[in-house]
C-alpha cells in the first residue's frame, strides 16, 4: 500500500536531479477526484523468476508511465487543459507495446506536492511524463518531457506547437515522440494509425472537450450538458467521429440511469454506429455500441465490439471494465477476474475499479479477499455508493451482524433518500435485523422511489433476503419488460440466490439469454 497523499492544493515538488530537466514544464496526468486514498504498488517483475532458455523464454517486461495533469501556465479553462491530458493519455494507450496508466488515476496528482520517483513508486511505472499546454491566438503549443523514476534522470523534453486545426495530429505526434523516447516498438499499423489525421474546427474541438469534462461528471444535470456541447459539436461538424461517440455515451447513461432506455438507447446506437462509419478505427465508438448490445442481451454483438474496442485501444481501462461486465454477467468468472484485475493494473487509484474487484471477489466465494479490497476502495473514495451495497451483500452472504445491518443505512440512503432511515434504525435496534429488513424491502415494494431510473433489481433483491419471493420476482419481470440496466446481473447477484429454483426465474434467465446453472458457491439455498 502507498502513503496517503498530504491534502491541499500546491504545486509540485520536484527532487534535487529533476530541477536541472526543464525548468518550465510541471505535471501532466490524468484521472479523476482529490479524495483520501491507498493504492497498490503494481510493479510487474522485470524478467522471469528462472533463467531464460530456449525452452523457457524470460517474458519481456513491457515498460508503463503515467501522464500527468497537464500544468496551465496561461490561465486556460480547466476543461480544455484535463481534455488535452486526457487526449495525451487515450493516443498513447493505443501502443501496444506500453502500459498507460488511466486518466482516472491519474488526476489523483492534480496540485500535488508529491516527488516524482515517489509518483512513480505508489503507481508502479518506469517512467513520469509532465508538461503544459497553452494556446496563442490560433495555435496550442505542448511542452513535455520524460523522467526515468530509477534512477531519476530527464531522458526527453520537446515542444510540440501546431495550427489549432491540428490538435490531433499534434496529440499523435507527442504519442510518437513519447514512445520514440522510452524504446517502444510500434507496429507497422500503430504507426499508420499514428500518422493518420485530419483538421478539425477548433469551434468544434472546443464544444467536444466541453462534453468530455461535463460527461466526466456523471450527475443528470452534467450529462445532459455534455449531451448538448457534443451536440453543438456535430451539428458545426457532422463528420467528427468523437463527438458522436462522446453523444453516443452521454445517451446512454442518461438512458440506463434516468429515464426509460427504450427512449434513448435507440438514439445511442445510432450515434455510435455513425461514430465508425466515419472513423472505425475509433475504439471508443465500439465500446459504446458493446453497451447498446448488453441492453438488447445480444452477448455475441457485445463480446464483438467491445473485443474490437480493445483490438483498437488495448490500454483503455474502461474498456477492460466494460469487458468485465459482459463476462461478468455470462458467469465467465475466471476470464472477468484477468480482466478486472487488468483494469486495476491500468487504474490503480480508481474507487470504481478496487470496488469490481472487491464484488468478483464476492462472485467467487472470496468473502475475506472482497471485504479487504472494498474497505480500500472507500479509503480511495468514501462517498462512492456502490462500494457500501457490495459490503452489504457480501456481509448478507455471511450473515454477519451488526455489519450487515450498518451498510444497509448507506444502501438506503442512496436507494430512497434519508426519510426511511429513522424507522429503519429502530425497527435494527429493537427488533433486529431480519425485521428491519422485511419492514425495508415491503416498504419499498409498496412506495418505490420516485425521480430516477427504478430500481427494479434492488427492490427485488431485498425482497429475495427478506423472504418475499412472489413480490421479488413480480419486480425482475418488470425489469426485463423494461431491459433495466441491472438485469444483466441476474445469473451473478447473490442476493438473487431462493430465487433459483423458481421456474419464473429460470424463465427470466432463459429470455435474456444467461446461463441457468450456477457456480457452487452461487446455488440456490433454501
Amino acid at each position: 500500500r502507498a502513503r496517503r497523499p498530504e491534502s491541499g492544493a500546491v504545486q509540485l515538488v520536484r527532487s534535487r536531479t529533476t530541477r536541472f530537466g526543464v525548468a518550465a514544464l510541471a505535471i501532466i496526468l490524468l484521472g479523476a477526484g482529490a479524495l483520501a486514498w491507498r493504492a497498490r504498488t503494481l510493479r510487474s517483475a522485470a524478467t522471469a523468476s528462472t533463467p531464460p532458455t530456449l525452452a523457457t523464454p524470460a517474458a519481456a517486461k513491457v515498460p508503463s508511465l503515467v501522464v500527468l495533469p497537464l500544468s496551465n501556465f496561461a490561465d486556460e479553462p480547466e476543461y480544455f487543459v484535463d481534455g488535452m491530458t486526457d487526449a495525451l493519455i487515450s493516443a498513447l494507450a493505443r501502443i501496444r507495446g506500453v502500459r498507460v496508466i488511466s486518466r482516472q488515476s491519474a488526476m489523483h496528482y492534480k496540485d500535488s506536492k508529491k516527488l516524482l520517483p515517489e509518483i512513480a513508486e505508489e503507481l508502479g511505472v518506469d517512467f513520469v511524463v509532465e508538461g503544459s499546454v497553452t494556446r496563442s491566438a490560433d495555435r496550442v503549443r505542448l511542452n513535455a518531457q520524460v523522467i526515468q523514476a530509477d534512477p531519476e534522470t530527464t531522458l526527453w523534453s520537446e515542444s510540440f506547437e501546431r495550427p489549432a486545426t491540428d490538435v490531433l495530429a499534434l496529440q499523435n505526434n507527442f504519442a510518437s515522440a513519447i514512445a520514440s523516447a522510452i524504446d517502444v516498438q510500434m507496429s507497422p499499423v500503430e504507426q499508420n494509425r499514428l500518422a493518420t489525421t485530419k483538421a478539425v474546427d477548433p469551434d468544434v474541438y472546443e464544444a467536444y472537450l466541453q462534453g468530455k469534462y461535463f460527461g466526466g461528471q456523471f450527475g443528470e444535470a452534467s450529462v445532459r450538458k455534455a449531451k448538448g456541447y457534443f451536440e453543438r459539436a456535430i451539428a458545426k461538424d457532422p463528420s467528427f467521429a468523437p463527438a458522436w461517440a462522446g453523444l453516443a455515451d452521454a445517451l446512454q447513461w442518461l438512458a440506463l440511469f434516468h429515464v426509460d432506455p427504450a427512449q434513448l438507447m435507440p438514439q445511442a446506437e445510432t450515434a455510435a454506429r455513425r461514430a465508425i462509419e466515419l472513423d472505425n478505427g475509433l475504439a471508443e465508438a465500439h465500446a459504446s455500441l458493446s453497451e447498446v448490445y448488453m441492453n438488447r442481451w445480444d452477448w455475441a454483438g457485445a463480446e464483438a465490439a467491445i473485443q474490437r474496442a480493445i483490438e483498437l485501444n488495448p490500454g483503455s481501462a474502461a474498456a477492460r471494465r466494460r469487458h468485465w461486465l459482459l463476462l461478468v454477467c455470462q458467469l465467465r468468472l475466471d476470464e472477468a477476474l484477468q480482466e478486472i484485475e487488468l483494469a486495476r493494473r491500468l487504474d490503480p487509484l480508481s474507487a470504481q475499479v478496487s470496488a469490481d474487484v472487491g464484488v468478483q471477489y464476492l462472485f467467487l466465494g472470496r468473502h475475506a479477499d472482497a471485504i479487504a479490497e472494498l474497505g480500500h476502495a472507500l479509503e480511495l473514495d468514501p462517498d462512492y455508493a456502490l462500494t457500501h451495497v457490495y459490503l452489504f451483500l457480501t456481509y448478507s452472504e455471511l450473515k454477519k451482524d451488526p455489519e450487515r445491518g450498518l451498510e444497509l443505512q448507506f444502501y438506503i440512503a442512496d436507494l430512497a433518500g434519508a426519510e426511511l432511515l429513522p424507522e429503519y434504525n429502530r425497527r435494527l435496534g429493537s427488533d433486529g435485523y431480519e425485521s428491519a429488513l422485511h419492514w425495508l424491502a415491503t416498504t419499498l415494494d409498496a412506495n418505490p422511489p420516485q425521480g430516477e431510473a427504478s430500481r427494479f433489481g434492488v427492490i427485488a433483491g431485498l425482497l429475495a433476503q427478506a423472504g418475499e419471493r412472489e413480490k421479488a420476482l413480480t419486480w425482475l419481470e418488470r425489469g426485463v419488460e423494461k431491459r433495466a440496466w441491472d438485469m444483466g446481473f441476474l445469473a451473478v447477484a447473490p442476493d438473487y440466490r431462493n430465487l433459483r429454483s423458481e421456474p419464473r426465474f429460470a424463465a427470466l434467465l432463459e429470455k435474456i439469454g444467461l446461463p441457468t446453472s450456477a457456480p457452487a458457491n452461487l446455488a440456490n439455498a433454501n
